[in-house]
């Protein structure tokens, strides 16, 4: 769900509904009858969520959602506990999150979902494509974390002809 008026869900099984607080505050009812047949193993309808906080994530969880949840930010250190234990992924962009991660999942027996963000232009959250590689090995070493994808925020996305998409290719 994406509060554009632009955006319209499409039953795509490859699209992940992105869902804020904002918009889970203005439509929860509509959003909880939405949520039910999006979650509805029969229904196919879409395979993950996409959340911007963990307070988003627990909201989903919390209102019975078990399709897997993505974070699509490294979550403040004392949201760790909430991650681990209700089985959302996070995206991963820093070297100091990947170990303060996995030591907490280390200490609680657990393993994490991680799914590292590149920078590929846009200078907002994610790795240098230099070290992309180094953390993808770190990450795959480390026993209590898995690597569940890959993902970048196009620079110029708004312009497909704009020269910085190629180069992103």
């Amino acid at each position: 769900v994406d509060e554009s008026p632009d955006r319209v869900y499409t039953g795509d099984p490859d699209y992940d509904p992105y869902c804020n607080q904002k918009c889970l505050d203005a439509h929860r009812q509509e959003l909880h009858r939405m949520m039910d047949e999006i979650s509805d193993p029969n229904t196919n309808l879409a395979d993950w969520f996409g959340v911007a906080t963990i307070d988003e994530a627990i909201a989903l969880r919390a209102n019975g959602i078990q399709r897997p949840i993505l974070l699509l930010s490294e979550p403040h250190p004392d949201g760790i506990l909430s991650l681990l234990t209700l089985q959302i992924d996070c995206v991963v962009y820093t070297d100091t999150f990947i170990h303060q991660l996995n030591r907490e999942a280390l200490n609680r027996g657990l393993t994490a979902g991680v799914h590292l963000k590149i920078d590929t232009g846009m200078h907002r959250l994610g790795c240098s494509p230099d070290v992309a590689p180094e953390y993808i090995r770190a990450i795959q070493q480390t026993p209590h974390l898995q690597l569940s994808g890959l993902l970048t925020h196009f620079a110029c996305a708004d312009d497909p002809s704009h020269p910085k998409n190629k180069l992103q290719e």
